[in-house]
C-alpha cells in the first residue's frame, strides 16, 4: 500500500472515532464545543487510535504512538532502514509540503481547525532521536 493510500485510510479511521466520541451533535449541527471538551474528545479518541498502531505508512515510515491534550494532537513516527544521511532538507521539506497539502485536501481535518485543534508531527531515527518536527496549525 502506497503511504498515500494508508493516510487515506488512517484519517477516516480517525474521523470515525472522533465521530463515536463527539456524537453526532457536532458533526449534524455543528455545534461548538468548549476547548475542555474538544480535549476530552481528543484524548478518548487518540486513546482508540493507539490501540491500532504501530501502523507501518511505507517502506521507511512508522507511526508509532499519538499524544492528545491541550487542543494538540501530536503523531510519532519512526524513520526504519533509511540512511539517516540522505535525509535532508529538501527531503524534509517536501514530506511537509505533502502533509500540508494532503491535511488541506481533507475535509474531515477542518473539524480540527474549527475547534482549535493543531496537530504536530515527530519524525524520529531508530535509535529515538529526534530528527524533523513541524506542525499544522489550525
Amino acid at each position: 500500500m502506497t503511504r498515500k493510500a494508508l493516510l487515506g485510510s488512517i484519517v477516516p479511521a480517525v474521523v470515525a472515532i472522533l465521530a463515536v466520541n463527539f456524537g453526532t451533535q457536532w458533526y449534524a449541527n455543528n455545534k461548538a464545543l468548549s476547548p475542555s471538551e474538544v480535549n476530552e474528545v481528543l484524548v478518548k479518541a487518540m486513546s482508540e487510535f493507539s490501540k491500532t498502531l504501530p501502523v507501518v505508512i511505507d517502506e521507511y515510515t512508522r507511526v508509532d504512538s499519538v499524544a492528545a491534550g491541550d487542543l494538540e494532537i501530536t503523531y510519532f513516527h519512526t524513520i526504519t532502514g533509511f540512511d539517516e544521511n540522505l535525509l535532508t532538507t529538501e527531503l524534509w521539506s517536501s514530506i511537509e509540503a505533502r502533509t500540508r497539502e494532503s491535511a488541506t485536501r481533507e475535509s474531515e481535518i477542518e473539524i480540527f481547525r474549527r475547534n482549535g485543534v493543531d496537530m504536530h508531527y515527530i519524525y524520529l531515527a531508530e535509535d529515538g532521536h529526534e530528527l524533523f518536527r513541524f506542525v499544522l496549525e489550525h
